[in-house]
């Protein structure tokens, strides 16, 4: 699963880099929290991070990415007398046990399902 901050750019040039910084930080904790103890979670570069959800069917990771983009558009960042509300899109890529693939091939087809999804912001494929 592949996660990208929608607007990420914008809200760093609006309100600055300190708001950002917030914005990824509540964001991680959103992820963090939002996962199981055999998930494994990281910071991909800039606003997107990466999940890895062993053992879970591609409905189950469907599932959870919704779940996830739900808790993380209900932030609000307040920063002086503005308020950031935040909103996520998410790409899933399920593993084919019976195709020989390597991890870039799969993050590479996850990235590609979260640039579908950031047409539309705020939403998972």
């Amino acid at each position: 699963m592949m996660i990208d901050i929608d607007r990420f750019k914008y809200i760093n040039d609006t309100y600055g880099h300190l708001a950002g910084d917030i914005v990824l930080k509540r964001v991680s904790q959103i992820l963090r929290e939002g996962i199981r103890a055999k998930d494994i979670l990281g910071r991909y570069g800039g606003d997107e991070f990466v999940i890895c959800l062993p053992e879970t069917s591609f409905d189950e990771a469907v599932n959870i990415a919704q779940r996830l983009r739900s808790k993380i558009e209900c932030v609000t960042i307040k920063q002086g007398s503005f308020e950031i509300n935040v909103t996520a899109s998410f790409g899933i890529a399920a593993y084919d046990c019976g195709a020989i693939e390597d991890a870039d091939n799969l993050i590479s087809r996850a990235d590609r399902n979260m640039y579908k999804a950031k047409i539309k912001r705020n939403n998972v494929v």
